[in-house]
């Protein structure tokens, strides 16, 4: 993805991956969504969603933060402060 993101527009698009990952329609995705719990998603699922996000905000995930991702708000928060180090997220 090219160009800055608002907060709202990041939030938007890891939610549209992960409703598209799960096959379920995006309003059941918000940030307190536990991904296995509320997907039934195993520690493949949340890798292979992570390397979505890679590929999409042009970022790299290591292994140790792939490990602590349990929730949409997880993976949020790490994409939000990967994309704020390199000046790509636009204030509200």
């Amino acid at each position: 993805m090219k160009g800055n993101l608002t907060k709202s527009q990041l939030e938007q698009e890891i939610k549209q991956i992960v409703a598209d990952k799960f096959c379920v329609e995006i309003d059941r995705v918000d940030l307190t969504s536990n991904l296995k719990n509320d997907f039934g998603a195993d520690s493949l699922d949340i890798m292979e969603t992570l390397i979505l996000l890679e590929k999409k905000f042009n970022i790299v995930i290591l292994d140790e933060e792939n490990n602590r991702v349990q929730t949409v708000d997880d993976m949020y928060n790490l994409c939000r402060g990967k994309l704020e180090l390199v000046g790509r997220i636009n204030p509200e």
